[in-house]
């Protein structure tokens, strides 16, 4: 089915009539594509629209919102200023897609990742992070899926995940401690445009990510830059919640 502008969304019937296809063939298309992640489902129409997968295609819902270009820049001072990787990501299905990496420009310890990768939902700030913004009827079916796929113990995880609400309604972001065993620190702040959330995090070596240097300096002023990337995002008219 064609798209013809980021974000439109289109039910089947719709897709059907402008592609020519028959009915039952757009309805398997577009089911095989929402579970790829390059379709996502309104939960209330029920229409499909532009998924975040097809970022690795191409960026072109990136592209449209201008997240990328406007994020460049301020992740790029963010890792000078702290001596960390900065990432930006959205989920796909029950990972977060890596769509910028800035790396530290001093400190050894990196991510090994690059644009496109895969990185773990329920082991990183950027997984609990996106929980914590995402809306609730999307929440309640993510937390569900991890709980049957078994990928962490269940009681630990969910006490992470409320820990990671009371510190975003405290704090305005989410800290991750089971980066690595420990061996790496990191802190994340989501960034909500319509309907969309994607997330901001800093990583790097635990050492750096004391709980007085999180909770004084690095989490404050990666809200700083996520408050400035969401003023620049709604100067360019794109969606700020």
């Amino acid at each position: 089915p064609r798209f013809r502008t980021a974000g439109v969304l289109r039910p089947r019937q719709g897709a059907a009539d402008e592609t020519g296809l028959p009915k039952a063939t757009v309805s398997r298309l577009t089911s095989t594509l929402a579970q790829l992640g390059y379709l996502r489902v309104d939960e209330t129409t029920r229409k499909y629209t532009v998924g975040a997968r097809v970022l690795s295609l191409g960026s072109l819902l990136m592209h449209q919102s201008g997240l990328q270009q406007v994020a460049r820049e301020p992740m790029r001072r963010l890792a000078q200023e702290l001596d960390v990787s900065v990432l930006l990501a959205t989920r796909q299905q029950l990972a977060m897609l890596l769509l910028e990496l800035v790396r530290p420009p001093h400190s050894s310890v990196t991510i090994n990742k690059q644009a496109g990768d895969l990185l773990s939902m329920d082991t990183t700030s950027l997984g609990l992070a996106y929980l914590v913004a995402a809306p609730t009827a999307e929440r309640v079916k993510i937390l569900a899926a991890l709980q049957r796929a078994q990928l962490v113990e269940w009681t630990s995880y969910r006490a992470d995940v409320e820990r990671a609400h009371q510190e975003y309604r405290e704090h305005g972001f989410v800290v991750s401690r089971r980066v690595r065993g420990g061996v790496l620190g990191a802190v994340a702040v989501p960034i909500v445009l319509d309907t969309d959330v994607f997330v901001l995090s800093c990583a790097g070596p635990a050492a750096q990510f004391t709980r007085a240097r999180t909770a004084g300096r690095i989490g404050p002023r990666m809200v700083e830059v996520v408050r400035e990337i969401r003023a620049a995002m709604k100067a360019q008219g794109a969606g700020a919640a």
